[in-house]
């Protein structure tokens, strides 16, 4: 089956966030003229709790997100809720964006009596008023963070948003602060999560796939041995000391074409639903590039209506 193509749009979350226009703008414009190349749709999961921290710091940035986000509904692709707790916490210092807690990094985590996903949600749709789309149908939460979902998911559909793709069948990180179990959930079809009162919100699962501690060596031999696999990403994210027993023990990964060689994906064809891929602008160079060219070339016309069925 095609998959579905999603793009998390978002700064880095570490020491380095990066800036506006080298870490989302122009990595997002090299993705539309691509997926326009291919007569592709996608989605875009834009960062809400960002917006939000710019609408009080940075309205000129905002603005800039405003035209892209009119240019990217524009050729058809939607635009989606994500939120990422800990911008609450965020500062601006010197000129850079800087996190000194993590302490709010869970969507799940969020109290009872906050206002803070609503917020959230409200800046969004502002800023989609100058788009051509007005609504807001699903929701992915930051680090996939969204079980056990307590209060998150009757929240998101008191606010009229029905869908949502954050779990991540088999993943599980045990890290602070980016913590989640997915382990016992092996269902990559979307269902339905039972909200009480004849309510539910509607699953999509993020396709995931196993790796063998032998596949784990081969793939870091073949990146090892492939100068075009270094990096040139103008930001940095959060970096986990795992040991070296934990870099090479089998592990579950998300599907992403994020600096990952097209070979080291799986067949999607011999798939009986349509899987749907995680990837981030914040992450798009030479290599993820040239991998999204070879999807795009082996399930031309990609759409991202298949999201919504």
């Amino acid at each position: 089956m095609k998959p579905i193509l999603t793009f998390d749009y978002e700064l880095f979350f570490g020491p380095e966030a990066g800036d506006l226009q080298n870490t989302v703008l122009g990595p997002t414009e090299q993705l539309l003229k691509l997926l326009n190349e291919y007569k592709s749709t996608s989605v875009f999961f834009v960062d809400a709790s960002w917006l939000h921290w710019l609408s009080i710091h940075d309205n000129r940035s905002l603005k800039k997100i405003q035209c892209q986000l009119a240019e990217i509904t524009k050729y058809g692709h939607t635009i989606e809720l994500h939120v990422h707790p800990h911008w609450q916490d965020a500062k601006l210092i010197s000129g850079r964006i800087e996190f000194t807690t993590y302490e709010n990094f869970r969507c799940c985590d969020l109290p009872e009596n906050s206002s803070y996903l609503t917020d959230c949600t409200n800046i969004l749709l502002e800023t989609l008023s100058f788009t051509t789309q007005n609504t807001l149908t699903c929701f992915r939460a930051g680090g996939y963070c969204a079980y056990p979902h307590g209060i998150l998911f009757q929240t998101l559909y008191n606010l009229g948003i029905k869908r949502d793709s954050s779990f991540a069948p088999g993943a599980w990180n045990d890290q602070y602060p980016l913590k989640f179990d997915y382990r016992e959930l092996q269902e990559f079809k979307p269902f339905d999560i039972e909200l009480g009162d004849g309510v539910a919100i509607r699953e999509v699962p993020i396709f995931t796939y196993r790796l063998s501690t032998v596949q784990r060596l081969y793939q870091k031999a073949l990146r090892v041995a492939s100068e075009k696999h270094i990096s040139k990403i103008p930001g940095r994210g959060l970096v986990f000391n795992n040991s070296f027993t934990k870099k090479l023990r089998a592990t579950t990964k998300i599907a992403t074409p994020d600096n990952t060689k097209y070979n080291e994906l799986p067949n999607f064809e011999i798939l009986d639903f349509s899987p749907v891929l995680v990837g981030h602008p914040k992450n798009c160079n030479e290599t993820t590039l040239k991998t999204l060219r070879q999807i795009l070339t082996q399930y031309h016309g990609i759409s991202n209506e298949r999201f919504y069925e």
